[in-house]
């Protein structure tokens, strides 16, 4: 579904809107296309406890899956501070607050933009 550039970026914005709409802050949005094989854009956010966090997790694979993309990584969440959804092109990292400050992965990934 999401195969040419425009899709790419119509696809990133709905989730960032998603992901604001869902109250979580501290986005950020990493382009991995010029300098991964493997992974196109990345996008971090925080949440303000686990409770928010398994519901954003449960709520963005809903979403997706609804338009016919789905979550790779069939883990479930249980009960942790960092979760990933993988949509193939795109991962999705949610931290409750205090573990999105700790880890700083916006500066672990120096090469992308």
């Amino acid at each position: 579904m999401y195969s040419n550039k425009n899709d790419f970026y119509k696809f990133i914005d709905l989730s960032l809107k998603m992901l604001l709409f869902k109250k979580s802050f501290n986005l950020k949005i990493i382009n991995f296309r010029k300098n991964s094989n493997f992974l196109n854009f990345l996008i971090l956010c925080s949440v303000k406890n686990r409770s928010h966090a398994n519901f954003l997790f449960f709520f963005l694979i809903d979403k997706f899956k609804e338009l016919g993309i789905i979550n790779l990584n069939n883990s479930k969440p249980t009960g942790v501070n960092w979760l990933i959804i993988d949509f193939d092109f795109l991962t999705v990292h949610i931290f409750v607050n205090d573990y999105y400050l700790t880890y700083n992965l916006e500066n672990f990934w120096f090469f992308g933009k």
